[in-house]
């Protein structure tokens, strides 16, 4: 497969353990109003809606979402709540029926609050000319519902030491109660499942992100910026797309080894559309 030369080496940043806060995003009010027509799969029930002109890759995989189309752009809303049980709930929240007692290794002190996340990306996206900084903050959505962070998040804490933070699925929340992944989490993925590529999201630039693996069930990028061009793998998708990262191993601040499958590196692909959450 051929992919697209890195821009520029992926730069680790570092976050913190204790917030997760969020700096901000590209921000561009949406046209849109996010409405009560917004799914709530905090109960464990699935369910989607929508419009039947949206692209046929989003209809088909996508679920606990609202999309729809504004002129050439696809509108995703979420609430970004994660549908199963989360030690994040909270038993003190109104998702208490959601709560597990089972606490990820060293839990920040965080709860999951309903956001209303409102992404605006082209139908069509397109390779930027120039670099494009992913930034820190919301820069894509799960097929879940759930939104996606870069492998980054504030300094001067440190991503390999929040790892330990994440719960049973993979997730966390920030200090704003949003939860998000940072990797290819295992609420939307295994590799054992992982034989012909996965999808598993949509980054804030309009394309697609898919697994560790390409069509033919061969792992792809080991790390640096994780795209690969639209002719690179026709099989997925005619559009240039991105792919989680494997073996890609960094180093607590106790000295210990732990993989990061991020979804989104330091830079994107393409020109970035517009997030609101709040």
């Amino acid at each position: 497969m051929k992919s697209i030369s890195p821009w520029l080496p992926v730069i680790l940043l570092t976050i913190g353990v204790i917030s997760c806060s969020v700096a901000s995003t590209s921000t561009t009010s949406s046209t849109t109003t996010f409405g009560t027509d917004v799914p709530d799969c905090s109960s464990g029930t699935i369910t989607t809606n929508i419009d039947s002109n949206v692209p046929a890759w989003v209809q088909n995989n996508f679920t606990c979402v609202r999309a729809f189309m504004s002129g050439t752009n696809i509108v995703i809303e979420t609430r970004s709540l994660p549908p199963y049980t989360s030690y994040y709930y909270g038993a003190s929240t109104s998702y208490a029926a959601r709560h597990d007692t089972t606490a990820p290794t060293t839990p920040n002190p965080n709860v999951i609050a309903t956001q209303t996340v409102v992404m605006t990306v082209p139908s069509s996206p397109a390779v930027a000319t120039s670099q494009v900084s992913s930034g820190l903050g919301i820069v894509g959505i799960a097929v879940n519902g759930v939104v996606l962070f870069n492998d980054s998040a504030n300094p001067p804490d440190n991503i390999a030491d929040e790892l330990a933070t994440m719960d049973s699925h993979g997730g966390h929340p920030t200090l704003g109660g949003i939860y998000h992944y940072h990797n290819a989490a295992s609420a939307i993925y295994t590799l054992s499942n992982d034989t012909n590529g996965v999808l598993l999201g949509i980054a804030l630039d309009g394309f697609p992100i898919y697994g560790k693996k390409n069509s033919s069930g061969t792992l792809v990028f080991a790390s640096g910026n994780n795209w690969v061009a639209a002719n690179g793998d026709t099989a997925l998708t005619t559009y240039p797309h991105y792919h989680a990262v494997y073996n890609n191993y960094l180093t607590t601040s106790s000295g210990t080894s732990v993989e990061l499958a991020y979804l989104i590196g330091d830079y994107m692909a393409g020109t970035k559309g517009t997030v609101t959450s709040n």
